[in-house]
This record gives structure tokens, C-alpha cells and sequence, in this order.
């Protein structure tokens, strides 16, 4: 029960990166010229490293319960 439910939210988390991933596609090939290119790239990684720390985070916790298993 508790590592499907941390599954599952894995599932919902990393469906997150991918609309940060298009929009960071969007603004890399259309706003070249845009001067605060590289701050909004930045911003965006930015949002990225927590929530990979979040998805990681919830990996261990599925490790640990199927060792506990």
C-alpha cells in the first residue's frame, strides 16, 4: 500500500518536467535573440533541481520499503 502510493506520486511528479522541458525548448529556439534568455534557462533549472530531489527522495523511500519487505 505505501509503496504504491509513492509510486504513484512518482508517476504525477515527473509529469511535471516534461511541460518545463517544452517550454525550456520553446524559449532556446524562438527567443535566441531575447536578452534574458539564459536568466529564464536558469530559472527554469532551477524549479528542476527540487523537484528531482522530491523524485529521488521518493525512489530511496521505495528502496527502503521493499528492503523492509
Amino acid at each position: 500500500m505505501e509503496d504504491q502510493s509513492l509510486k504513484r506520486l512518482q508517476h504525477l511528479a515527473s509529469a511535471v518536467f516534461r511541460p518545463l522541458d517544452i517550454l525550456a525548448h520553446e524559449l532556446f529556439t524562438s527567443e535566441t535573440d531575447n536578452p534574458n534568455l539564459e536568466r529564464y534557462l536558469t530559472t527554469l533549472q532551477d524549479v528542476r533541481k527540487p523537484l528531482l530531489h522530491v523524485c529521488s527522495s521518493m525512489m530511496q523511500d521505495r528502496n527502503n520499503i521493499a528492503l523492509r519487505a
